[in-house]
């Protein structure tokens, strides 16, 4: 259950389930997080953008665009300094599968969190359109063969029991960076605690008063690692932005964390689940699945 001190504000998404199916053989990258933006963010532009010099930061349009909604949320910023997050996440499901032959199918979702779910049908239109015009450096086109619309709530209610150990399954690199440090390669609880309320706030999910922030610190900081097989997985993305290839580098691997009054954060720890912790997570990083709760 909740305490008094979270209030609830855009706790509800949509999921968006695909299944596409592959009009020829394909060799595709292992994780198509990038890729899917990608091609959801290129039909977007082509549809909506209306500036020739495709300047986001000074168009009159850009408050009302579903690009910049979706792609650019600096140029919604009042002091055009802060990026807000992006309000999606494209999880890409098969992420050992590189092979695809015709009729080969190609499996992803996207959920789209608080008051993006009313764009649902826009983004089918769009990812339709766009991985028919191909994926992958053959750009081999792919059909869709199924969608199907779910919802969902964030931090879903769930009452507290007596539970001492959690297992993750972090599936997708997870990349937490910090200002001294840099992307961190090592992980605790309290610095995924931090990071899961930082998601919540940025995306306004719920309000947290200052009092209950500092009882998750302090139970956290009394949280221990009791094992993890973390790894450093090493990747890179081309970015249409800068021009260039960008790392995706993180960690992936199970990691199991014991203590007393750890049911505490089993809330967070679910819209953690949902949301994705760290950097990239709206191409998908940063994923992890609640394996066990003992």
């Amino acid at each position: 259950m909740f305490g008094s001190g979270i209030m609830l504000k855009q706790n509800n998404y949509t999921c968006l389930s695909f299944r596409f199916e592959a009009v020829c053989g394909a060799v595709l990258p292992p994780y198509l997080g990038s890729a899917l933006r990608g091609a959801l963010g290129g039909q977007l532009l082509l549809k909506h953008c209306k500036n020739r010099d495709r300047n986001c930061m000074t168009c009159e349009y850009a408050p009302t665009c579903t690009f910049v909604k979706f792609f650019n949320r600096l140029a919604l910023s009042s002091k055009k300094r802060y990026a807000l997050p992006n309000p999606y996440v494209v999880y890409h499901q098969q992420p050992a599968r590189k092979q695809y032959p015709a009729g080969g199918e190609l499996l992803f979702e996207v959920k789209l969190f608080g008051g993006s779910s009313i764009y649902a049908d826009e983004v089918i239109e769009a990812l339709e359109r766009g991985c028919a015009n191909g994926l992958g450096a053959n750009r081999c086109p792919f059909s869709l063969a199924d969608v199907k619309k779910t919802h969902g709530k964030i931090m879903p209610e769930m009452c507290f029991g007596d539970e001492t150990t959690v297992k993750l399954r972090f599936d997708t690199p997870l990349r937490i960076k910090t200002f001294a440090k840099g992307i961190m390669w090592t992980l605790d609880f309290p610095l995924l605690i931090t990071n899961i309320l930082r998601r919540i706030d940025e995306l306004n999910v719920a309000e947290i008063e200052r009092s209950s922030r500092d009882e998750f610190s302090n139970i956290a900081g009394k949280i221990q690692t009791k094992y993890h097989n973390l790894r450093k997985l090493h990747m890179e993305r081309y970015s249409n932005h800068t021009g260039g290839r960008k790392s995706m580098s993180g960690l992936v691997g199970d990691i199991t964390f014991t203590g007393e009054r750890l049911s505490t954060f089993i809330n967070l720890l679910h819209a953690g689940e949902c949301l994705h912790v760290g950097r990239g997570c709206s191409m998908g990083l940063g994923h992890y699945r609640i394996i066990e709760w003992q």
